[in-house]
């Protein structure tokens, strides 16, 4: 019953997004009404606050709204009111931000390849190394995104309450 503000070690606002790294550790993106990544260990100790200020800046974030680690343990932040995605690095450092609108999920792939979708513009757009290598028109509102081990793309529409595939063509 009591929200956490960005400097907060024990209390959220309104948790949104959880991404969990190979050591364990657990990344909680706190974006609504905070601009922040908070760090555990895998027993749940506080580690650290990523970003925590809102703006715009560099290192700076605007309704985080999804996370995940890619294989280089840096971890990929949907900026969503900043329509951009920052990387920062397993210690929290900000490293780089990637100017592509990611207002809804984001998920990364076993190769690296991020997917992050655009609520607004009704599309995926499939990044890798921060440079756009394809956008998916899936004519849906796509909030939540998930990949399989054979590279499926699963988008989730809260609004019409459905579920859209989709596969790779070779």
């Amino acid at each position: 019953g009591e929200a956490g503000d960005n400097a907060s070690t024990e209390l959220f606002n309104q948790p949104n997004h959880v991404a969990i790294a190979a050591n364990g550790d657990i990344y909680v993106s706190d974006g609504y009404g905070n601009a922040r990544i908070v760090q555990f260990d895998a027993d749940g100790h506080f580690i650290r606050i990523i970003a925590g200020v809102q703006g715009a800046q560099e290192g700076e974030l605007q309704l985080p709204h999804g996370i995940a680690l890619d294989s280089l343990g840096r971890l990929i932040v949907n900026d969503s009111d900043n329509k951009r995605i920052s990387v920062f690095a397993a210690d929290g450092r900000f490293l780089e931000t990637w100017a592509y609108p990611s207002r809804g999920g984001l998920v990364v792939g076993p190769d690296d390849t991020v997917y992050v979708s655009d609520v607004n513009a009704a599309a995926v757009n499939i990044l890798r190394n921060g440079e756009l290598l394809d956008t998916i028109e899936v004519g849906i509102r796509p909030h939540g995104l998930a990949i399989d081990a054979d590279g499926t793309l699963y988008v989730c529409d809260a609004r019409r309450q459905k579920v859209v595939r989709i596969t790779r063509q070779e």
